[in-house]
């Protein structure tokens, strides 16, 4: 049992033992910990069935050519393109969204394509999304 100050102390016959009090809260304590460590864990792209979404921001002058490059980096990378829309985002900007089949996607993969996509002097910006379903 529990003597004073929250040791253990020994029974009579040499087991240990905690208060049963104590032992409830520190069950409950422990079962909250594991929930949010496991709720702090990234989900894992490779692991889901989703839709992914890459996007480029650009000059709607470039956006024919930016949809393009975009469809055959994703295709080269064997991620299939099921719909591409351009979209205008303001005067001078236009975002081109290129939506996958409905599969699971490696992040790395999609992490170098948008990478090396930003590279490119007509893009603004590049990036990618996932959405899972319910």
């Amino acid at each position: 049992m529990l003597g004073r100050g929250g040791r253990l102390r020994r029974h009579r016959h040499g087991r240990r033992s905690r208060d049963a009090h104590h032992l409830r809260g520190g069950r409950q304590h422990a079962a909250a910990a594991i929930v949010n460590a496991i709720n702090r864990i990234p989900l894992a792209g490779g692991a889901l069935e989703a839709t992914y979404s890459v996007t480029l921001t650009a000059n709607p002058a470039n956006a024919p050519a930016l949809r393009d490059t975009l469809v055959d980096h994703l295709e080269l990378m064997r991620y299939p393109v099921a719909d591409t829309e351009i979209v205008e985002r303001a005067e001078d900007l236009v975002e081109i969204r290129a939506t996958l089949v409905s599969t699971g996607a490696i992040d790395a993969d999609l992490d170098a394509i948008v990478a090396h996509l930003a590279k490119t002097r007509t893009v603004v910006h590049a990036s990618w999304e996932v959405q899972t379903h319910d």
